[in-house]
């Protein structure tokens, strides 16, 4: 999944940097059943919701992505 112009690996095990250099984790990944799922082709697409907690203030951030992995929106929680 790709937030600008950055690769966000959904792996919870590895540390990875920000453009600005902050390290995070991924913490959590749900499904965001608040949107209708839609089929794309012969799949069935989701929007998702990905957490990270930055581990060295250990604030947490939100992205939503939708039916085509495309970030739609980002905040701090």
């Amino acid at each position: 999944m790709r937030v600008d112009n950055q690769t966000l690996k959904l792996d919870p095990f590895i540390t990875q940097t920000s453009p600005n250099g902050k390290e995070y984790k991924v913490i959590a990944i749900e499904k965001d059943l608040t949107i209708a799922p839609k089929w794309i082709g012969r799949t069935e697409k989701y929007h998702w919701r990905v957490y990270i907690r930055f581990t060295e203030t250990n604030k947490k951030a939100v992205f939503t992505f939708d039916y085509t992995d495309n970030c739609i929106k980002k905040e701090m929680i």
